[in-house]
């Protein structure tokens, strides 16, 4: 079977204390968010490929993956740790959590130049951030 089960999944971020593991590589990196972005990115599904070649969990692009030393994108362990230390990038660089998703979605670059982002991005970064307020609120 090519598709884990979206918590199954996810368990290997989060321990049951709700505390993240040290799989995130960042304490102060918000699981639920991390949980949210890969339900909206992949659905939990590992094996998972966009038309723009994102792949796996986190949906990363080669380049990005291997920036963020992931060897093999279809390893849900690696295309974790390799999502959240993106995540953890753009957090840091951004300080703000819509900002930050934007990147991850349609690259730093794009979000510095300042100018309107796709309506694909907004959405995104609407549907991640409700999904992570259903997450917290349980």
């Amino acid at each position: 079977n090519t598709k884990l089960g979206f918590f199954a999944s996810i368990m290997l971020l989060i321990s049951p204390n709700r505390e993240p593991l040290t799989l995130s590589r960042n304490p102060s990196l918000d699981p639920d968010l991390l949980k949210a972005l890969v339900y909206i990115e992949s659905a939990g599904n590992y094996k998972a490929v966009s038309p723009k070649r994102a792949m796996g969990l986190t949906q990363l692009r080669i380049p990005t993956a291997r920036e963020m030393g992931v060897k093999n994108v279809f390893n849900p362990q690696q295309n974790l740790l390799g999502g959240a230390k993106y995540l953890s990038q753009q957090l840091k660089a951004f300080k703000n959590e819509s900002t930050a998703l934007a990147a991850y979605n349609a690259g730093p670059t794009r979000v510095r130049r300042g100018n309107t982002l796709p309506t694909e991005t907004r959405s995104y970064v609407k549907r991640v951030l409700a999904v992570r307020n259903i997450l917290a609120s349980r």
